[in-house]
């Protein structure tokens, strides 16, 4: 990446495939999720640290693939929707926990 001002412009070191995953995201007001980290990028962070979260696996293989545009309204409506699954299951388990001992007298 080259510095230009505050803003790091991407040069011939980052995969097509993250530039056209960029484009896409400002062309539709998107940011881009990370999948293995489940970390949202607007799309200036990601220009900005796309050097740094770059890395090269085993085999020499970039992990670009790891990186999706998405509408971060999408993401936040899952999120939601997870926690109140994780809520839900929670009480259930509570409850059951609860009814567990009081049928076998160690709760009251």
């Amino acid at each position: 990446m080259e510095e230009h001002g505050t803003i790091r412009r991407f040069d011939k070191s980052v995969p097509h495939e993250l530039k056209l995953t960029l484009r896409m995201a400002k062309d539709n007001g998107w940011w881009i999720y990370q999948r293995s980290t489940k970390k949202w990028f607007t799309p200036q962070e990601f220009q900005n640290e796309a050097f740094r979260l770059l890395v090269k696996e085993p085999g020499g293989h970039m992990n670009d693939y790891d990186f999706v545009p998405m509408n971060p309204w999408d993401g936040l409506r899952r999120r939601v929707d997870y926690l109140q699954k994780v809520m839900t299951e929670t009480i259930e388990f509570s409850r059951r926990l609860e009814e567990h001992y009081k049928a076998n007298g160690i709760f009251k």
